[in-house]
């Protein structure tokens, strides 16, 4: 799954009232919703905090409250038809936070517009769809309620397929038993580099049970997801825990393939093998993995407020997770049968010398950072919210 930041936030007209109290494990956000043109109050906007199950509908006084949030980094997201999407950054440590916030109207289109049916939308839905919510079993039973509403165009000459919704995404999940409201603000799929980028809000809520039966297998299938996915290797690396949990890590040096392998660092004598000799297509690359023990100081240090983490490694980490072979589906995308599922292998990659993460395992900047192998197949069919926590251990 990819998930990226926005480059802007839209500025949020707020009043913010902090208190900071000790009685209180968790944190609390309250407040009211109004029109930034008149000061009307907005009924029936959806505020959430992204990647959670956390949010509220205003009254019809404009009024919301969200609580019981466990402490952490969040966007506060609101939502109202007519009106521009407000994203606004929130970091909570038993904080009761109160905001009057604005929305400004959409700017109407008011010239011709001329409506041309294209006969390709449908096709390029598709493809957006197995790009968006993925190719495997989960993905297969997934819905997107309202697909009506998603702008998707594609550029010939740049061969760069584009997306927007106009509106929240309705998303059903009947495999771990999700409703999903996805504020897709873009997506770009570029056929020339190779890659799929897409960023966005997802609100989670848990569906209904027929019975018992139907949630004990959800809370199963859920369980599965979040092991070994890159949330839990988040909070498992934070927890300095990760050879307990299943993980097992190795550093990978991605060096421009030639005849004449190019000089190591200074210094560097640790052992290493080739592990994609047979590659031969894209950017040739080699890609060297050093079989030798990491350290925790070498991946990550704490920040100044001894929350969280910060990432700093170079070049690349693979991250197996031992516990968990491949599912025959992501083999298959591979070119590899059911006797050739390996244990489930991703590669991570800093674009920046830093990236954060908050105690929640949120990365804070997911734009920052690259996922390859098995994490990036895994898209939002896979995704389990950031309240979501581990029970079974």
């Amino acid at each position: 799954m990819i998930l990226l930041k926005m480059n802007k936030f839209l500025t949020a007209s707020l009043l913010g009232i902090l208190l900071i109290t000790d009685l209180f494990a968790q944190s609390r956000i309250t407040g009211k919703v109004i029109s930034e043109k008149d000061g009307a109050a907005l009924p029936f906007a959806s505020v959430f905090l992204s990647q959670t199950t956390l949010g509220d509908r205003t009254t019809e006084q404009g009024s919301f409250s969200i609580n019981k949030i466990p402490n952490g980094r969040y966007e506060l997201i609101v939502s109202y038809l007519g009106y521009e999407a407000l994203v606004v950054p929130v970091m909570l440590q038993d904080t009761s936070l109160t905001f009057t916030l604005k929305l400004k109207p959409k700017t109407g289109q008011l010239s011709e517009v001329i409506i041309r049916k294209d006969p390709q939308r449908e096709s390029w839905l598709r493809v957006f769809r197995q790009t968006f919510l993925g190719a495997g079993t989960a993905a297969a039973s997934c819905k997107i309620l309202n697909d009506e509403i998603i702008n998707i165009q594609f550029d010939h000459s740049q061969r760069l397929l584009t997306a927007e919704s106009d509106g929240m995404l309705e998303i059903e999940n009947p495999v771990l038993g999700y409703r999903i409201k996805y504020l897709l603000q873009g997506y770009v799929n570029d056929y020339k580099q190779n890659y799929v980028l897409y960023y966005g809000f997802p609100q989670f809520q848990e569906m209904k049970a027929k019975n018992s039966r139907q949630q004990k297998r959800w809370e199963a299938r859920r369980l599965t997801a979040y092991r070994g996915s890159s949330l839990h290797f988040m909070r498992s690396l934070m927890a300095k825990q990760l050879e307990a949990d299943g993980f097992k890590v190795n550093k990978v040096v991605r060096q421009v393939r030639s005849n004449t392998p190019e000089p190591r660092e200074p210094g560097d004598t640790l052992p290493r093998q080739l592990i994609n000799p047979r590659q031969t297509f894209g950017p040739r690359y080699a890609d060297y993995l050093y079989t030798g023990a990491v350290s925790y100081d070498s991946l990550f240090h704490q920040p100044a407020q001894q929350k969280g983490m910060v990432l700093h490694f170079r070049n690349y980490l693979q991250v197996i997770y031992q516990r968990e072979k491949e599912p025959l589906d992501y083999a298959q995308s591979k070119g590899r049968g059911t006797g050739q599922r390996y244990p489930q292998t991703s590669m991570v990659h800093l674009f920046v010398p830093t990236v954060g993460v908050d105690e929640n395992g949120n990365v804070e900047a997911p734009a920052d950072l690259v996922y390859e192998g098995y994490w990036a197949w895994e898209k939002v069919a896979e995704m389990v919210p950031l309240d979501y926590r581990d029970n079974g251990k």
